[in-house]
């Protein structure tokens, strides 16, 4: 490939991830528009308070201490040669403003894996370092929402009836039809991608490398289960700052459950997608839907403080300690010259 088609296939590849970045912005102020439409503006300022700034801050302080932990549980998924936890920890604030606020070009994961890389010995390592971060999180997750389940089998019954209602004949076919459009167009970005295409073939090397992990993986899943019992701590601490006084067992069912439906890649961040599966989770429940708004906007406040530190960070340290340039072969300088292609 020549010099000047590499540069526009760079240009493409930007070009989408600037429309795709478009189009979820779009989304997400759709949906926050329409949630804040539904819950009446008025009301919901009402439920801002200083206690709910107070919250706010001990949420975000909450979530910089599960990054720090989740900082170890990657250190442990790397493996010898891992950068060290500071370093790890350094990345996971720095990727959180990544993701936040530059999601156009460098999602906070792949700015993580590809900091790391610089300094492994095969660039590998860190990718998969990153998928099996991810997926041990999705896997504590789970057995947090199980755990909640099983403790207060109310929750179960009353999401049945939710469910068996939004799947009601006379709405079940538009949602046939979304869901098909949805699956249309992943396949459609699934033949034109080979990122997408690669990512059953990621997820499935993923499994087979925790299970070669053995002592170190089931390390992971127990530092996992520690980062998420602190985000369902951080939910219940933004919920009392809204004047919720809702049982902490019902939180161990919603907060996987919101969680999950946020990993969709439908809007930014989020937005739009937590604040109306709150709404649905919580009505049920007697939730006003002013309420449980508000309680989706003030969280949301915690990964924004969170981010804001991480960027901060960045501006200040760049990448981190010893991530910043990447190692060179022995007898290479920065001023050698580099080979012709």
């Amino acid at each position: 490939m020549t010099l000047g088609e590499t540069m526009a296939a760079r240009g493409a590849g930007s070009s989408r991830r600037l429309l795709g970045s478009g189009l979820r912005l779009v989304i997400a102020v759709a949906l926050v528009a329409l949630v804040l439409r539904s819950a009446g503006t008025a009301s919901l300022a009402e439920r801002f308070t200083t206690g709910t700034a107070v919250a706010a801050v001990g949420g975000a302080l909450l979530l910089m201490l599960s990054q720090g932990l989740a900082a170890l549980r990657w250190r442990l998924l790397i493996g010898p040669g891992a950068p060290g936890w500071g370093a790890l920890f350094h990345l996971y604030l720095v990727g959180g403003f990544f993701s936040l606020f530059l999601p156009t070009a460098v999602g906070g994961d792949a700015f993580r894996a590809t900091m790391v890389a610089r300094v492994t010995p095969r660039a590998e390592t860190a990718v998969v370092s990153v998928l099996l971060d991810r997926g041990f999180g999705v896997a504590a997750l789970l057995a947090y929402g199980l755990a909640g389940l099983i403790l207060k089998p109310g929750v179960a019954a009353p999401l049945l009836r939710g469910v068996r209602s939004v799947l009601a004949p006379d709405r079940l076919l538009p949602i046939l039809a979304a869901g098909a459009l949805l699956l249309g167009v992943f396949v459609l970005l699934a033949r034109r991608s080979a990122r997408l295409r690669a990512i059953p073939a990621a997820a499935l090397d993923a499994v087979r490398e925790a299970l070669r992990r053995g002592p170190r993986a089931l390390a992971a899943f127990g530092v996992s289960l520690l980062v998420q019992g602190l985000m369902v701590l951080l939910w219940v601490v933004v919920a009392r700052g809204v004047g919720l006084t809702l049982p902490a067992e019902l939180f161990l069912v919603g907060v996987p459950l919101v969680t999950l439906a946020t990993m969709l890649p439908l809007s930014l961040a989020g937005l739009g997608v937590r604040e109306w599966a709150w709404v649905a989770f919580l009505a049920p429940f007697g939730v006003a839907a002013p309420d449980a708004v508000a309680l989706s906007l003030t969280y949301f406040a915690c990964p924004l403080l969170s981010g804001l530190t991480g960027g901060a960070l960045f501006a200040l340290r760049g990448a981190g300690p010893g991530l910043s340039e990447p190692e060179r072969p022995a007898g290479d300088t920065p001023g050698a010259a580099a080979p012709r292609s």
